[in-house]
């Protein structure tokens, strides 16, 4: 064992130092220590890969992308305790950060890909008033913590993919997770912590994969997709909407939740799902898919709404698009407002 750890002590020093003799004879086009001499500061574009480090990066003390500088990544991060972002950070191979590894406090900036994975080794956050965008990558948090302080918001770029999976995210702005216009976000496994502000979902397209909870004391997520906007629960999926939660559907057209067959559930436990009368202006129809209902449960569309406003459950055409509901032993269901069951061939 002993001479196993030598071995590996001395490869990881050899990696090192043949980065180090790397980033000297490369200091002339861009890259530079601060005056600890442990950080990397990136003031204008520059790649690493193998070619240029052996495609191993242990940065002691953290990564610097100044602003109108890029970085693009093809290799290993470890030990980066710090990274900030004025400008872009880029990967074409997936990316490991160590545990220890934060994003600087005092920036936001955009870490993009071509579908590869950022891999999170501990617990990670946004600082409030910061702005992080993402576009064509994988999140996977390990069973880890993302976190969105304050005002700190995570948006995915203009007509790309990202997927957050395996994780816990904790949201505390109301705008906290969103796209911009034409974007697709996916949360695969993912368990959302809505803070004191709510929730709300505006652009884009949101697709719930595997199993998706939205948990908020009394608090509301609102879903209120703009143009092409929608969301999807796949296949074999589930989205739980969680004790007490409240969930709003505020799309002004009523085909905007969608569900792909019948393993696509939707599971409203102890919860309460709303359709705004004032907003949804065509109510909220649900097909395919398989409603629960469980504990205390409110199916909320306002006591003086009228019929065109109603949840309804099928569309009445197709028998393809018959929902299934199942309404557990101990459910209380409490219906404000209209709601139709509408299989195809009801009277």
């Amino acid at each position: 064992m002993g001479n196993f750890s030598n071995k590996k002590r001395i490869f990881r020093l050899a990696m090192a130092f043949f980065a180090m003799a790397g980033l000297a004879s490369e200091r002339a086009w861009g890259a530079d220590y601060d005056s600890s001499g442990n950080a990397i500061h990136f003031n204008q574009q520059m790649t690493l890969g193998p070619d240029t480090y052996a495609g191993f990066y242990w940065f002691k003390n953290g990564i610097v992308v100044n602003d109108n500088a890029t970085l693009g990544i093809n290799g290993f991060i470890g030990g980066a305790s710090s990274i900030a972002l004025d400008k872009v950070l880029t990967f074409t191979r997936d990316l490991y950060f160590a545990s220890d590894a934060t994003l600087d406090p005092n920036t936001g900036g955009i870490i993009s890909s071509n579908g590869k994975t950022l891999f999170l080794g501990g617990d990670f956050s946004i600082a409030t008033g910061k702005t992080l965008k993402a576009g064509n990558l994988i999140i996977n948090g390990q069973g880890h913590k993302l976190s969105l302080l304050g005002s700190a918001k995570l948006l995915v770029d203009s007509s790309v993919s990202v997927t957050l999976q395996n994780m816990i995210l904790d949201i505390d702005d109301v705008y906290g997770l969103d796209c911009y216009y034409n974007g697709d976000l996916t949360l695969n496994n993912v368990l959302i912590n809505i803070g004191d502000s709510g929730y709300t979902f505006t652009s884009g397209r949101l697709h719930i994969q595997n199993d998706v909870s939205i948990n908020g004391d009394n608090q509301t997520m609102n879903f209120d997709p703009h143009d092409s906007g929608y969301m999807n629960i796949y296949p074999n999926s589930v989205l739980n909407i969680g004790l007490t939660t409240i969930f709003a559907y505020k799309a002004t057209q009523n085909n905007k939740f969608r569900m792909t067959d019948a393993t696509s559930w939707l599971y409203v436990n102890g919860a309460t799902l709303e359709v705004d009368p004032g907003e949804a202006l065509s109510g909220l129809t649900l097909i395919k898919g398989t409603l629960i209902l469980d504990n205390k449960v409110t199916m909320n569309n306002d006591v003086n709404a009228d019929a065109n406003k109603a949840i309804k459950l099928g569309d009445g055409a197709s028998a393809d698009n018959d929902m299934n509901v199942l309404v557990l032993s101990g459910a209380q269901v409490e219906v404000k407002g209209y709601l139709h069951w509408n299989p195809a061939g009801a009277v």
